[in-house]
């Protein structure tokens, strides 16, 4: 209960943001809304516009001075700009001659609706084009190439619940039978060291909740909103001030249980493995690349073809899918070799997936590092150090350099329209050096609990829950810290600490777990539906992005938020991906796996569990 009181305090701590702003005030009320969405079933000209509102003279006009607040508060939406979806036959049903230009007669029309504000507006983007795509041969050949794929799987599970095959051919055709790799995920593992640390499937399983919860909540702030006030009153409650900053940090668990996995079970390697060290590397790196491709190249393909772009109704589609359409049609190798993360992040397709390459990319590293180790052991301690140094100076380098943030924050104007693309998103958060220093914690974490499990029964007697509950209160501190604005000295100081001093609170508390049985944290992690559904984590990662940002690209109408509706939604987000996340994990994952392990070569040195086998944080 340590824990939870700890939690408690902290929240209690959480400073109180005021907004100068006050949105009940009949002038804010009175401006234009933000977004708007227009029916577009019977329609001739339907566009979707940017109007910017300027006004030269600012001192007469009290609509304007409020325009101004809100472009000088961090935490609202920049109101003298709009996004609005409209049919102009009903929105404009007067327009002026022929003499103007299309935009020139939406300026007229707002300046009449708006007449009374005293405001000026021009158009500063203008879409009336509906893209229309057609099957290309790339297209008919995913299509063929699925529709097989579905038979092949058909075909193995009906002969399996017919009659087992036997002989060569066994083994592949089971990898395939939806039957077998079902009885093979019930299959409970029994295998000490899976014991020991089986409730990392459960931390995997709920940060996973929580990444999906986080990404509702940017389904919504990101789209066309009717009550944009939810969002810029977020920061008047502390309790939604702490979630909104918790959700840009839940990766890095991810990034820690990645390399702690990998760490632990290279050391465990270290003792017994007598073949070449360099083919050790590879062969690691080789199976670690082959086992996250399969799910990911479905996600990209499906990403990548007219069938499913197709599928995406709505106004609002040529913002939001046909976009990713084009990135993915563009730019969908970057992804298969993992460096779509810092080659023209700015158009990358599929977003998410700029966690796999960062993860790809410091688990190579990491390997690369370990290796040192394994060669020179005695200086372990000053390779793990430099790495963290190297970790933590980057990002803050960076922060001072282009005076940035040290987080990013999910702000209505950082996100609105799901502008996620920016210089600064990928700077602080999604670029692999922003990432290093807490990758590089959870490796030396890794190798300590690695020695604390051979034999360092003195270091245990510290790991009991009053002492660990502080240090893992570490966490908490770091995101009570992040929730506020600093000068930009102390920016640059914590853009290189606030996150690796989270993921080391994480790692503690796991230590922590490892050696308490009765923890009940460790119960409520080991918990048998929860270490079920954590063997499908990575696929349900894959999968979750384009089924909870549907309800942003096929909106008809505007969104309403609230506390209910965002729970709700991310109830129904969750299942769906849960659900979606299982039938990609026995459908691709688990084949491909299995034919993994029976045509490339594995590297088993001792006899770990498969399932904690995985050094990807997401992967089981």
């Amino acid at each position: 209960m340590t824990y939870f009181w700890t939690l408690f305090v902290c929240l209690g701590f959480v400073q109180y943001v005021q907004c100068y702003i006050d949105v009940t005030d009949a002038r804010f009320r009175e401006l234009p809304p933000i977004f708007h969405i227009d029916d577009d079933s019977v329609c001739a000209t339907y566009c979707k516009a940017s109007i910017l509102i300027q006004l030269e003279d600012s001192k007469s006009n009290s609509h304007w001075q409020v325009i101004e607040q809100t472009i000088k508060h961090p935490r609202f939406y920049n109101h003298n700009e709009l996004f609005h979806a409209i049919c102009l036959e009903k929105f404009c049903p007067q327009r002026e001659d022929e003499k103007l230009d299309l935009k020139g007669q939406i300026d007229k029309c707002y300046s009449r609706k708006y007449g009374s504000l005293g405001l000026n507006f021009s158009v500063s983007q203008l879409n009336c084009s509906v893209a229309q795509y057609s099957a290309t041969a790339v297209d008919n050949v995913a299509l063929v190439c699925s529709v097989m794929y579905i038979l092949l799987i058909a075909a193995a599970t009906y002969q399996h619940y017919k009659k087992p095959l036997q002989g060569p051919g066994h083994p592949v055709c089971q990898s395939f039978s939806l039957i077998a790799n079902w009885r093979k995920l019930c299959t409970p593992n029994t295998r000490p060291d899976f014991q020991k640390l089986k409730f990392i499937q459960g931390i995997r399983f709920y940060n996973m909740l929580l990444v999906i919860f986080c990404h509702t909540q940017c389904s919504y702030i990101g789209g066309y909103v009717s009550n944009t006030e939810y969002f810029e009153q977020v920061y008047r409650n502390p309790i939604r001030l702490f979630f909104g900053t918790l959700s840009v940090f839940l990766v890095q668990t991810f990034f820690l249980l990645s390399a702690f996995l990998l760490s632990f079970h290279v050391c465990q390697s270290m003792t017994v493995y007598t073949q070449s060290k360099w083919k050790y590397v590879l062969v690691t790196f080789l199976n670690r690349y082959l086992r996250i491709l399969p799910p990911l190249l479905v996600m990209i393909m499906m990403a990548s073809t007219s069938w499913i772009i197709a599928n995406f109704p709505g106004p609002l589609r040529s913002e939001f899918s046909n976009k990713e359409f084009e990135r993915c049609r563009k730019n969908w190798w970057t992804n298969l070799i993992f460096i779509n993360n810092h080659y023209n992040e700015n158009e990358m397709c599929y977003f998410i997936t700029w966690y796999l390459a960062a993860d790809t990319q410091l688990y190579l590293v990491s390997l690369l590092i370990l290796l040192l180790i394994w060669k020179f052991p005695k200086q372990r301690k000053l390779f793990l150090t430099a790495a963290i140094s190297i970790g933590v100076l980057m990002p803050a380098v960076v922060c001072w350099k282009y005076g940035l943030d040290f987080i990013y924050r999910l702000t209505p104007e950082n996100s609105k329209r799901n502008n996620f693309r920016s210089f600064q998103f990928n700077a602080i958060y999604t670029s692999t050096y922003t990432n290093t220093a807490s990758y590089m914690v959870g490796l030396a974490l890794g190798c300590f609990y690695y020695s604390l499990e051979k034999g360092g029964a003195q270091h245990k007697k510290y790991f009991n829950r009053k002492s660990t509950s502080l240090l893992s209160a570490i966490s908490i501190a770091m995101l009570l810290v992040a929730s506020q604005d600093y000068s930009r000295p102390i920016s640059v100081v914590l853009a290189g600490l606030v996150k690796p001093c989270y993921a080391l609170g994480i790692g503690i508390g796991i230590i922590s777990m490892s050696q308490q049985a009765n923890c009940l944290i460790r119960r409520i992690c080991e918990w048998k539906p929860v270490i079920f559904m954590g063997n499908f984590t990575y696929s349900t990662y894959v999968v979750q992005f384009g089924l909870v940002f549907y309800r942003t690209t096929a909106a008809r109408k505007l969104l309403h938020v609230s506390d209910f509706v965002l729970l709700t939604s991310f109830v129904q987000d969750a299942l769906l991906s849960i659900f979606c996340g299982f039938l990609l994990h026995i459908m691709v994952e688990m084949p491909a796996l299995q034919l993994q392990k029976m045509y490339i070569p594995q590297i088993r040195p001792i006899n770990y569990p498969e399932r904690c086998k995985s050094a990807n944080g997401l992967n089981k």
